[in-house]
């Protein structure tokens, strides 16, 4: 049984925002840091890959 998934490029910059959030959000329950500043760190990264996506490698109209 061999399954191939063909994630795109804006496939792997949503799974990143959600894995940089997910990660933030759980940096701050298991460890002593407020989880204001874990989620936030992770929102930063979020936002990082969202300007990518959007601006630097943006989507063009055919």
């Amino acid at each position: 049984m061999d399954i191939e998934i063909d994630l795109g490029y804006y496939d792997k910059i949503l799974a990143g925002m959600t894995f940089s959030l997910a990660s933030g959000a759980t940096a701050g329950v298991l460890t002593s840091f407020p989880l204001q500043y874990t989620f936030g760190a992770g929102a930063a990264v979020s936002m990082g890959l969202m300007y990518h996506g959007m601006f630097e490698n943006g989507p063009i109209a055919e």
